[in-house]
């Protein structure tokens, strides 16, 4: 290698040293391209700040001649947190400067879903007009009404102006924009229509379900801790101005003139379209940011309240807030559902190491986990198991999986796992829907291949909806499973598909070792499908995750209690056994029991084949437990059940820890090796030695035990 070529490569090697290290990755920065293809079912990504600022970019430079204009309608999704990089100037996505030619006219007009995601290190800093995350959301002469949407999203950081119409999440929603589900962290300042989410609605438009915290500064007039004013009826086109369930925290608002506002500043009606209202309901702040609405018209609908109630707003404002007790959060002060922390239970929620479930609040936390949109897919697939006696004190409960009937989105919260309640009771569950349009049950919607077991319940359902039973509203697809359970209560509903144990089984399902004591009955004369264990069982519908065979099964099981209905599709277990014959399948009703003359109707409802009923009168009822199988034990106590089969746990023999029946000295000296630690006994039913009834076993159940040995 010559001395020349060696000085060229070093003289390269010094320029490339000099290149700043905080280029990171030149792929990122340079790919122009979203993933996706900016639909509603698929829309552009944005995965990195690198993508945010692309975004900015594109609209920031659509042209006259239609160049970039298929951005600014289209739909994105943001797929992660992002982080604005240090020393970053944002450019508000949609530029907007009025000019007579338009060519400078920028704005977004299309959906953003934040996705439940973040933006933070957010710092704007101008001299100019429409500034915020968004400049300007919408156009004149154009109803966005649901075409433009900023959702799903909290951002931190600062934005400064000297110019007007200046918010956290856009400057300006125009025309029935719509910002809904969004935070904005962080102070607000410019020179006038300034607000911590928006400076202003034109022509109308609608913030919901929003909050700020930090300060709203205006230099000249017209702030708010929300928004800074609302307008409205300044065009023929123009729609109602909005803003509900809204809140404000942090810093004060404030300005040198005109209105102030805790919630908005202004408030304005135009000439030209009189029918166009202004509503401000439902809305909060922090008594110590600001004094009120200064111009006195826009107090309506926008409440005070000092710190300790706002800490508590959530239960005005609903969801999707939740109660946050964490300071370290938002100052403590209510934050959305998927910005909070989730319980935490006690195991890891495999099959091996369930989630453990001891009380009624932790039954909550578990349904509202199951059931939120944000949390569902981390909650509703896994294994639980009930480590206590429940009492739900008559509260009105809300179902496990809350699939609503006209819903075939999969992806609705459903629940696709596990309970396990380990012998254990719930009771004083109440139900009464009144919606008409979901599953009802202790769970609503039970789907997957996951198994409810071993659980006793208690209670009263009763719905004006379909498919309502005292387990589960629906055992559907996927082969999921009901064993070892009973339902003690009165089931009613007035529609289609009512029963002890389920509403419905779909397609794949089991129903094994259950039984119901209590009524079924139609609250109307035009319901169908009413059965003492299931009103419906349905196969042959249509094809499931490519398989073409369905299955749906009810064995070894039992009902006690009338079934009042018409007598269109009425059973002492199942009312109505459906086959569309579109694919193959198969029903099977086998080895179950019910006391004779408790149907109003044909006993096996519409349909005979595979329909293994039994009538018995209610002593051989109760000695029909070597009929019903090993799960089934006879009932010793004829106040308990009537005297009707009951399952093994069911049964307190005092002391009998090895679950053989009977208590003896074996079973002293299990517990007593149980007490030192010898980790290999195991307790079978450690519930029949706590002699001591507080739910530990400890020495004094020891020497209760003993006494009772020896009499």
């Amino acid at each position: 290698m010559t001395k020349r070529v060696v000085s060229v490569l070093l003289s390269l090697l010094m320029c490339f040293m000099t290149v700043p290290f905080n280029i990171i990755s030149f792929a990122e920065d340079t790919d122009k391209e979203f993933a996706g293809s900016g639909t509603k079912n698929n829309p552009y990504q944005i995965n990195s700040y690198f993508k945010l600022a692309l975004l900015s970019e594109r609209i920031n430079e659509t042209t006259m001649d239609g160049t970039n204009a298929k951005y600014k309608d289209a739909y994105f999704i943001q797929t992660e947190d992002i982080t604005i990089p240090d020393g970053v100037n944002w450019t508000p996505i949609g530029t907007f400067t009025p000019t007579d030619t338009n060519s400078k006219r920028f704005y977004f007009s299309g959906h953003y879903d934040g996705n439940y995601h973040y933006i933070e290190n957010l710092n704007c800093n101008s001299d100019s007009n429409y500034i915020g995350l968004f400049g300007r959301l919408g156009e004149n002469g154009t109803d966005y009404t649901d075409k433009c949407v900023i959702s799903n999203l909290s951002v931190y950081g600062n934005i400064t102006s000297t110019g007007n119409i200046v918010g956290g999440i856009a400057g300006e929603a125009c025309t029935g924009s719509t910002i809904e589900n969004c935070s904005f962290n962080g102070d607000v300042s410019g020179n006038e229509s300034v607000g911590g989410i928006a400076g202003m609605t034109y022509n109308g438009g609608y913030v919901r379900n929003c909050y700020h915290n930090g300060t709203v500064t205006a230099t000249n007039k017209n702030v708010g801790g929300i928004i800074g004013g609302l307008r409205v009826g300044n065009y023929d086109f123009s729609v109602n101005a909005e803003v509900y369930n809204s809140y404000h925290t942090g810093g004060t608002v404030e300005a040198t003139n005109g209105a102030v506002g805790g919630i908005c500043g202004y408030l304005e009606y135009g000439e030209k379209n009189k029918d166009c209202k202004i509503i401000l309901e439902n809305n909060y702040y922090l008594s110590s940011t600001c004094s009120g609405g200064v111009n006195g018209n826009n107090t309506s609908g926008c409440s005070k309240l000092d710190a300790k109630f706002m800490k508590n707003v959530n239960e005005l404002l609903g969801s999707p807030f939740v109660y946050n007790d964490s300071d370290a959060i938002n100052n403590g002060y209510p934050v959305f559902e998927w910005q909070s922390v989730p319980y935490q239970f006690r195991g890891s929620g495999t099959s091996d190491d369930p989630y453990q479930i001891s009380s009624k609040e932790e039954l909550e936390k578990m349904r509202d986990l199951v059931n939120s949109k944000f949390f569902t897919e981390q909650y509703s697939d896994k294994c639980y198991i009930q480590t206590a006696d429940i009492d739900l004190e008559n509260e009105p409960w809300t179902p496990i999986g809350t699939r609503m009937i006209n819903n075939i989105d999969q992806s609705a919260p459903l629940f696709w796992g596990s309970y396990n309640g380990n012998g254990y009771v719930i009771k004083n569950l109440y139900l009464n829907e009144t919606g008409g349009n979901g599953y009802t049950g202790l769970f609503g919607s039970h789907r997957g291949d996951g198994i409810i077991e071993n659980l006793i319940v208690y209670g009263e359902v009763k719905s004006n909806s379909r498919c309502v039973g005292g387990i589960a509203g629906e055992v559907v697809n996927g082969g999921g499973i009901i064993r070892n359970c009973e339902f003690i209560g009165d089931i009613a509903g007035n529609n289609n598909n009512v029963g002890g144990i389920a509403g419905v089984l779909y397609q794949n399902g089991t129903i094994d070792n259950c039984y119901h004591i209590g009524n079924v009955s139609s609250l109307t004369t035009e319901s169908k499908n009413f059965g003492g264990i299931v009103g419906q069982l349905i196969v042959g519908e249509g094809e499931i995750n490519n398989v073409n065979i369905h299955k749906v099964v009810v064995r070894n099981c039992y009902n006690i209690g009338e079934i009042i209905g018409t007598s269109n599709g009425i059973g002492s277990i199942v009312g109505d056994m459906s086959h569309y014959k579109r694919v193959d399948g198969e029903i099977y009703v086998d080895n179950c029991y019910a006391i004779k003359g408790d149907v109003s109707g044909n006993i096996s409802g519409n349909y005979t084949d595979n329909y293994d009923v039994t009538e018995l009168s209610e002593n051989m009822m109760r000695n029909a437990y070597d009929n019903l199988g090993d799960a089934f034990v006879k009932n010793p106590d004829i106040d308990f059940n009537n005297g009707y089969p009951v399952f093994m746990w069911q049964i307190k023999t005092n002391g009998d820890v090895n679950d053989d029946g009977k208590f003896s000295v074996a079973d002293v000296v299990l517990l007593q090796r149980w007490l030192i630690s010898d980790g290999n006994v195991i307790l079978k039913n450690w519930k029949n030695a706590d002699l001591h009834e507080d739910n530990t076993l400890d020495v004094f159940d020891l020497v209760l035990m003993k006494k009772q040995l020896i009499g």
